[in-house]
């Protein structure tokens, strides 16, 4: 070996190597191959020689290819390097990285072209499997409840899942990443989510807040009506990661206890009030009774009795219907006839809805009968009317009506 010329040492290097090289000259298409090229695309020498390599090149790879070679051809460029695939003999590509040049003659004519193949297939498994991972953390961070977002040092948005764009409402194609913070800052303080004040003095103050405090946590009202608790934590190498927890349900059902708090308070006091007075009007209706039947009373007189009695029992009728409303009243489902039952009701109904709510009645004389506690038909109808009354804040016509519905089997 000692001997060897330097033209034997660059033969013994290429035969060995594992860069797949390929000398092709222009005059009589010859090929020399060595052997990490022919391991490269799985055919033999004589198999290469035969037709152009491009050939065995991928077909979403060839159409640059032939531009970069057309352009060599042409003397535009010297050299280049190109990303392909290659297309094995058995089936599989394999990923390389072909440098091409070209040796001319005196009048600039090509003579040999010169390709080197560097194999990447294992660089480029390996991206692949970094993408594949990265694509399973974006889509299971993409899942979670919890909206994130990752901030670099110099306060650029780098990562991001869906829930930060649907808490904050951001328009479709407005963060990317890269995207400075100030300009998240700029969009929200648009909005007005950060109160009244000029739009770049806000930015200017939540910029510096956010570069310079360390951790931070606190709970926020949008402007939309959403409502989150965030949490900082800083990166070790800068930058930080930030967490926002959504609370806008949570405080909803919470003002939706506090509602039904207070109607359960209101429900006791007045269960316990019309139970009072449901006692005092049965004291006044037995008296009412007794002077009917043992006093001797003209007709003026046993009039007036008569008023009070009628006054009494509609005062009777109220009470039941309040200590409905109180749920304090045991159930007891009969036959009704639900059109007079609703036309019934209708007097406490105005009384309850205001005198901005028109009420009309209007009943099928075919409704018929049906079988209910009347005390929990009240309550249902007068929630009911309730709920439409709220929904008319400027007041309006309530148009209640009954009638026979047949209600198909789920």
């Amino acid at each position: 070996m000692t001997n060897s010329t330097p033209y034997e040492l660059i033969c013994n290097a290429f035969a060995t190597s594992t860069v797949g090289l390929a000398i092709r000259s222009a005059h009589d298409r010859a090929l020399y191959a060595n052997p990490a090229l022919e391991k490269l695309f799985g055919r033999s020498r004589a198999e290469l020689e035969a037709v152009r390599l491009a050939e065995f090149y991928h077909p979403d790879d060839r159409e640059r290819s032939h531009m970069l070679f057309s352009r060599l051809q042409a003397g535009e460029i010297p050299a280049y390097s190109n990303t392909v695939r290659l297309l094995h003999k058995d089936g599989r590509a394999v990923w390389v990285i072909n440098e091409l040049s070209a040796l001319r003659d005196e009048r600039g004519e090509i003579i040999h072209t010169v390709s080197l193949f560097h194999d990447i297939s294992a660089s480029k498994e390996t991206e692949a499997d970094a993408a594949r991972k990265t694509a399973l953390l974006q889509a299971t961070l993409d899942t979670m409840g919890t909206a994130y977002a990752v901030y670099s040092e110099d306060m650029r948005l780098l990562r991001y899942n869906s829930m930060f764009e649907k808490l904050f409402d951001y328009p479709a194609d407005f963060l990317y990443a890269g995207i400075p913070v100030q300009e998240l800052f700029r969009f929200r303080a648009r909005r007005g989510d950060y109160g009244p004040g000029e739009v770049e003095a806000i930015v200017e103050r939540r910029f510096a807040e956010a570069s310079f405090l360390n951790e931070r946590s606190g709970e926020h009202r949008l402007t939309t009506g959403k409502s989150y608790i965030h949490h900082r934590k800083s990166l070790p190498g800068g930058g930080c990661v930030t967490t926002y927890v959504e609370t806008t349900e949570q405080r909803n059902a919470e003002e939706r206890l506090r509602q039904s708090q207070k109607m359960e308070a209101v429900g006791q006091l007045t269960g316990g009030v019309a139970h009072d007075f449901n006692n005092l009007l049965a004291v006044m209706l037995g008296n009412l009774e007794l002077l009917r039947e043992q006093l001797v009373l003209d007709s003026e007189a046993r009039q007036t009795i008569e008023t009070i009695h009628a006054a009494g029992e509609r005062g009777a009728r109220l009470t039941q219907q309040l200590l409905s409303f109180s749920r304090r009243q045991p159930l007891n489902p009969r036959p009704l006839d639900v059109a007079d039952h609703v036309l019934g009701l209708t007097g406490l109904l105005r009384r309850t809805l205001g005198e901005n709510i028109e009420i009309e009645f209007a009943a099928d004389e075919n409704t018929g009968l049906c079988r209910a506690d009347d005390s929990q038909l009240d309550t249902a109808i007068i929630n009911l009317c309730l709920n439409s009354r709220d929904a008319m804040l400027d007041g309006g016509t309530l148009r209640i009506s009954t009638g026979r519905r047949s209600i198909a089997e789920a």
